[in-house]
Order: structure tokens, then sequence, then C-alpha cells
């Protein structure tokens, strides 16, 4: 809708924004299942923006390890960082799986321990692939996290999340807690089925 409806268009400041990706498929960039490519099909490519403000993981690269260290450099050089500042995000965009992954952090994975990373190369056995992520700590520094979660086949996962004990290693999404900014939850009443809590409309 920010790329096709023309007032929601004017509204952002395009030539000012620069967009990252918190995760990506180990594949290539016009490959079916990269994020990139969706992102860029959907609005990237039909709103005025340069390449040079898209920084996207280059998960083309055959070694996953290598693809993150790179996309860390990235946010080292764009952002300024030394030692062990971690980037300032304006918005960090996520969405929530059916078992509770955010990213691609799943259950039980390395990278749900980022010792110090800020992107990390995640295996994961449920799809038998690697994939490449940010690490939590970095989307916990910035000033605003949306999770956006639709459909019923979420709803247990979100009430787990919300409402249950704190899981991280079954559920990381409880793992993105802002250290200096909000958090907010867009949830349609399919998947706020579950909740005991009321939901704003």
């Amino acid at each position: 809708m920010l790329a096709s409806d023309p007032l929601l268009r004017s509204k952002v400041p395009w030539d000012k924004t620069q967009f990252y990706f918190g995760d990506e498929r180990h594949v290539p960039p016009d490959h079916a299942d990269s994020n990139f490519r969706m992102a860029n099909e959907a609005m990237l490519s039909k709103v005025a923006i340069k390449p040079e403000q898209i920084h996207r993981i280059k998960a083309e690269n055959p070694d996953a390890e290598k693809a993150a260290l790179e996309y860390e450099q990235e946010l080292r050089r764009s952002f300024n960082l030394s030692g062990n500042r971690l980037p300032r995000f304006d918005l960090f965009l996520v969405g929530m799986g059916d078992e509770g992954h955010t990213l691609s952090l799943f259950p039980g994975t390395k990278a749900l321990h980022d010792n110090g990373r800020l992107v990390m190369p995640n295996w994961v056995g449920k799809f038998y692939t690697t994939r490449i992520t940010m690490t939590a700590p970095v989307a916990n520094n910035a000033a605003l996290i949306v999770f956006q979660v639709t459909r019923a086949d979420k709803a247990p996962a979100l009430k787990a999340v919300l409402e249950g004990p704190r899981e991280p290693e079954q559920l990381p999404s409880q793992l993105f807690q802002p250290t200096d900014g909000k958090l907010l939850w867009l949830v349609d009443t399919a998947a706020a089925g579950m909740l005991s809590v009321g939901m704003r409309e």
C-alpha cells in the first residue's frame, strides 16, 4: 500500500530512508524464496529510491558465514560503529512464525545466543537450510520494534509469547525487549483470538 496508494506514498520521506534486511534465506536475490526479491517486487522497485538506499544481505555467497560477516561490516560502516556499539534503527519491522520465531531466530538454534555478533548464519533444521539473521540485541537497540502478526494459526504462539512464561529458547520472539525504545504489536482478530487481554481496534 505504501507503494501503490498515492496518498500514503506521498507521506513517506523516501529520499531520506535507508532500507535494511533483518534476515535472508541463503539464496540469490532473484530466487523465489529471497526476502529481498519479495520486498523489491512488492515495494522497493515501485518507489523513488536509489540503489544505495537499499542494503541487502548478499546471501548468494555460498559461504553463509562470510555473507553474515559482510553484512555485519556493512552495518558497522553505514552506522559508523566502533567497538561493541550497536546500530540504532528508527523502525525495526518483523513478523512472527506459528512457533514463535522471528527474523531467522528459530527455537533451539545457535543464533539465539549472539556472542556479541550483529549478524549470524543460523542453521534451521526445520527447513534443512541455513538462514542469515540479525541478532536480538540489534533489534532491541531500535527506537521502535513493530511486530505484525496475522492468521489464526499464530494464536497459540502469540498467547504464549505475550502471556506465557518467559521461555525464549522455545519462543524467540520473547527476546525482543527494547533497551531504550518502544515495542508495538499489530495483530488481527484471528491471531489475537486466544489472548485474555483486550485488543484495541
